[in-house]
């Protein structure tokens, strides 16, 4: 059995009603609001074309107006779309001029025949093509592969932020500690910048295989610790702690949303053991945005009240940048406005002298 993080298979059963393109979408819909669970048989276009169809009729009974009503609209959308199951056999889809998906036999070397929800289907295929081309940023020069369920920005404003600290800093660090490290991108950084070794965590093992392969790829791997862990794991003291949390508070309902959402015990476990793993001159660095209070998601940001009421930690420096200029899509100028206001945060920590 894999040890990837996937989609949960569902097992053909008896009481799954088959769907094809000549399905009454109303009639589908009812039925899926009731939890019924139907498998489309015959294409994949019959599956986008449902699918889309479903997304209007959802977005016109419930409009998005802010972050909120778009959040709540995407867990209703997942909540209906759950039943809505696609067949696999012999790690293919078994539907009509379905593309090839390789994650399905990666991710289900042992599991020949089973259904799997479209919404998932629909994320693995997107996820493959990421993995394929690989996630490039203009501050490396290689790009990065992150497998299936890890979280990746499409923006680069904090990482320039953290590249253009670290260059200031030069020659100052020869440990480090990458806590969350996503596809490796901090990771990357600190080994760009010259230090001699990074001890990099993840709860995920999809991001430390994504991180490990692109290691290896590179001819880097004798110079990173890689350790499937929460938070810091056996991580000794280094010289700086590298932190690019979640930036919303929030539920996590699928593996990539552990790089948006936070739970609210992230920070304060963080706080309450980071300075053990900190050299007594060694920095904290985290990066952060404001647009969780801009969103009104919350009334304070982490670090400061960390700063206010925890007595672990000193500030030593704060940057922010506007993040670049926002791109408009219809029915998003909520997202616009946000987006205008946005900016990207450097917090710069040292363990507090008393």
């Amino acid at each position: 059995m894999s040890s990837l993080l996937r989609p949960d298979p569902v097992p053909r059963d008896a009481d799954i009603l088959e769907i094809n393109g000549n399905a009454r979408y109303r009639q589908v819909e009812e039925w899926l609001g009731q939890g019924r669970r139907l498998c489309i048989t015959d294409t994949y276009g019959t599956a986008l074309t449902l699918y889309s169809w479903l997304k209007r009729q959802l977005r016109r009974r419930s409009p998005v107006r802010d972050y909120r009503s778009s959040r709540l609209y995407r867990e209703m959308f997942w909540r209906l779309t759950r039943p809505l199951l696609v067949p696999i056999a012999d790690h293919r889809i078994s539907l009509r001029k379905a593309p090839p998906i390789p994650w399905l036999e990666r991710l289900y070397p042992e599991q020949r025949d089973f259904l799997l929800p479209l919404a998932d289907l629909l994320g693995l295929n997107g996820a493959w093509q990421w993995y394929e081309r690989g996630v490039r940023y203009p501050i490396l020069d290689h790009p990065m592969h992150p497998y299936y369920g890890v979280y990746f920005s499409t923006r680069s404003e904090h990482l320039e932020q953290f590249d253009a600290w670290l260059a200031e800093r030069e020659g100052t660090f020869s440990t480090a500690a990458d806590i969350g490290a996503g596809i490796g991108a901090l990771t990357f950084l600190l080994i760009k910048r010259g230090l001699s070794r990074v001890h990099a965590t993840d709860t995920s093992p999809n991001a430390v295989r994504s991180v490990e392969e692109d290691l290896d790829r590179l001819d880097l791997r004798d110079r990173v610790t890689l350790e499937r862990a929460d938070l810091f794991g056996s991580c000794p003291p280094v010289d700086l702690i590298a932190f690019n949390p979640p930036w919303l508070p929030g539920e996590q309902h699928v593996p990539v949303d552990a790089g948006s959402y936070y739970a609210a015990d992230l920070f304060p476990r963080f706080f309450a053991t980071a300075a053990e793993h900190l050299k007594p001159e060694g920095r904290l660095l985290l990066l952060f945005s404001n647009f969780a209070e801009l969103a009104e998601l919350t009334d304070h940001n982490p670090i400061a009240r960390e700063l206010e009421e925890g007595g672990r930690f000193q500030l030593i420096d704060r940057r922010e940048r506007p993040v670049g200029p926002p791109s408009r899509r219809r029915g998003q100028d909520w997202l616009h406005a946000l987006r205008q206001k946005e900016k990207v945060q450097l917090w710069e920590l040292a363990r507090n002298p008393n």
